[in-house]
Order: C-alpha cells, then sequence, then structure tokens
C-alpha cells in the first residue's frame, strides 16, 4: 500500500476535510496532487468491491499519480478521474464538480414497456385494462389471444412492471397491486424488472415479501474487516423478515431482467431467483449491490460519492455481480421496445405454462 504524502500549508487555500473515522482533522491544500490522493486513499481504505471488479488498487496509482502531480489545474484532474472510474466499472462510483458529473453511464437498452412516457391506449401488447397504480408501477393480467399476440384480457397471466424502487410511497401499492391481480385466479406472475435502476432497499424489502409466508433471510450483509485489508470482510449478517403471502407459495414467478436492472433492483432480482418455482429470463443485469455508500469532500470542493464499508449477499452470491438470466433473450436496441416487449412475455407466458403442466 502506498504511503501518500499530504502537505499542510497554511498560507495557500485550503479544506477542512473530516476523515470518517472522525480522528483526525486535516488542512489539505488545494492542489491536484492532493486531490488526487485523497480521493485514492478514500477508496484505498473504505471502498468495499475489489474483489468483485478484480480492481488492482496500486496499479490505478502507479498508472495516474505522475500524471496527478504534474497536473497544473483542477480541470486536469477530469479525464484522469474519469479514465479510473470507467476503467472501475462500479455504477454508484462517482465524482460532482460545480460544472460537471464524472461516472460511468449505464448501458441503455429499449426492450421494456416505455409507458411512463408515451400513450399506451391502441398498442396490441397494452390496454386499458393494464392499470399504472403509481408513476413506478404497471399492472393487470394478460390472456394469449388466438393469433398469438398479448391482450389484456384480466384473467390467466399476472403482470407487473416495476420501473423504481425510489419511492417509498410505493410500498402500500406493492400488495393492493399484488391482490388485485390474485384475485383473478392467474396462473402465475410475471414481475418486469427492466429499467429498472434500483432506488431504496426498503422497497425491496416490502415488495419481495408478498410472495412468501413466515419469516425468511432475504439477504446477508457483510463490512470490511479494516482500512488495511482491501479483501477481508466481516462474518455475514442475516436480514430476515416476515412475508405477507400475498401470492402462493406455489405460483410460478418469472422475473425479466435486463442490462438497465440495477443496484436495488439488482439485489431485487437476486432475492426473488430463491423463491420456489421463480425464474430468471431477459439478458444479463448490471452491476450494483452496495448498501452504504458516503460522500467525501475533495480538497477542491468536488465531491465523490461511493459504496463503503458494506456490501449484500444473497445466498452467499455478491449482488454487486451481474446475475445471469436462467433463460437468455437477447436486448435489442429498437427504440419502440415492441418486438422485445412481446418476446420476452410471450417467453414468460410459454414458460408459466410449463411450470403447471
Amino acid at each position: 500500500m502506498h504511503q501518500l504524502k499530504i502537505y499542510i500549508l497554511l498560507s495557500m487555500p485550503v479544506i477542512c476535510t473530516i476523515y470518517p473515522s472522525c480522528t483526525k482533522l486535516l488542512l489539505i491544500e488545494d492542489t491536484p496532487a492532493n486531490n488526487f490522493s485523497v480521493f485514492w486513499e478514500t477508496m484505498d481504505t473504505r471502498y468495499c468491491n475489489f474483489e468483485e471488479h478484480a480492481l488492482d488498487w496500486d496499479s490505478i496509482f502507479n498508472l495516474y499519480w505522475d500524471s496527478a502531480q504534474k497536473a497544473h489545474s483542477n480541470e486536469e484532474l477530469i479525464p484522469i478521474f474519469d479514465s479510473i472510474i470507467q476503467s472501475v466499472a462500479d455504477y454508484h462510483l462517482s465524482i460532482h464538480t460545480p460544472n460537471i458529473s464524472i461516472y460511468k453511464p449505464l448501458p441503455v437498452t429499449y426492450d421494456y414497456p416505455l409507458i411512463y412516457a408515451t400513450n399506451i391506449t391502441g398498442r396490441n401488447f397494452f390496454a386499458d385494462s393494464l392499470i399504472l397504480y403509481s408513476p413506478n408501477i404497471l399492472a393487470g393480467q394478460l390472456q394469449k389471444s388466438a393469433d398469438g399476440d398479448i391482450q389484456a384480457e384480466n384473467q390467466n397471466y399476472g403482470y407487473i412492471h416495476i420501473h423504481s424502487f425510489a419511492n417509498t410511497d410505493d410500498i402500500t401499492c406493492y400488495k393492493s397491486t399484488l391482490q388485485a391481480i390474485q384475485t383473478k385466479s392467474v396462473k402465475g406472475i410475471i414481475v418486469d424488472l427492466r429499467g429498472n435502476n434500483g432506488g431504496q432497499l426498503v422497497c425491496v424489502e416490502a415488495f419481495v415479501s408478498n410472495f412468501y409466508s413466515g419469516k425468511r433471510i432475504l439477504y446477508q450483509t457483510c463490512s470490511r474487516e479494516s482500512k488495511d485489508n482491501r479483501t477481508k470482510m466481516t462474518p455475514f449478517q442475516d436480514y430476515s423478515q416476515s412475508g405477507e403471502n400475498t401470492i402462493p407459495d406455489d405460483l410460478p414467478i418469472i422475473i425479466i431482467i435486463n442490462a438497465e436492472v440495477y443496484s436495488a433492483a439488482n439485489i431485487c432480482a437476486y432475492i426473488l431467483a430463491t423463491f420456489p418455482n421463480s425464474m430468471i429470463i431477459g439478458s444479463s443485469s448490471s452491476s450494483g449491490g452496495g448498501t452504504s455508500s458516503i460522500e467525501q469532500f475533495l480538497p477542491n470542493g468536488w465531491v465523490m460519492s461511493c459504496p463503503m464499508d458494506m456490501k449484500c449477499y444473497v445466498n452467499g452470491l455478491s449482488c454487486e455481480l451481474p446475475l445471469e438470466p436462467d433463460y437468455l433473450i437477447e436486448a435489442n436496441n429498437l427504440i419502440s421496445g415492441n418486438i422485445q416487449w412481446n418476446s420476452c412475455v410471450e417467453t414468460a407466458i410459454e414458460l408459466i405454462d410449463s411450470l403447471n403442466e
């Protein structure tokens, strides 16, 4: 591990940085080298996903330190930080300046229902009986018609699309929405998470609780054991929660994912994949299973944000990693999303039929 020298020059512009341990207060000169040093050391002592991303942090230092030392202004740090963040490939890692934000953008696909910005009436795979329960929840029942198209007919197959887990106001809608679907004696439930970039873990906990009864371990968390060891983690701590049993345990659940499923939504997919009669279809999710993030000021006032200390596992698998589907359906990037939406939903219906045989 590199020992960084941060020079304290009280006659120069400085910023007070309180380190997470709260054991020392440093007055750090605002120079490109010091800004790089604070960024690198914060990651070195707090970041928890080195192993998942196979990240050689010392090599990052060796590769960029000379350039940071030679930089004449903070603006010259922007391409350095951008190159590092793109190579780390952790979508939760970012640096925010007064003018721009430096981050790795999520993949963008158009293979999920774009009902949140378009009129759903008149499309053969949507109909008025599909209900927008909130800005983030679309639900209803689907039936396969004689010509093979998907029509909404309030029977046979339950469908729910969760666009985001960001709003805790949706928590009360999850149960009522699934109850409305279940009253139609559906053969199975299609949980569509495509396009869901995450949100709050409490929303995920509330949503998945509708699919089981009794008390169940949903996930485990662990933390960095020390600042000096980047990969040694504490023993798992179980998180348990009682289920609502809104959907019977024996009802088939098909979960559709894609590359835009990320963060809390990725954790949701991991949890649902452990339930009986569940199957994951679609394309691989993105990573992002961090449960704790911090914001650290750099000496120049820029803010770095990244997952720190704690991470989440389901059945011993790190949710920081992409979830691979049981049944792969390659995503396409058609702007309408019509063809891919039909393909995934039709496959889900076929799988529900097979699980009911």
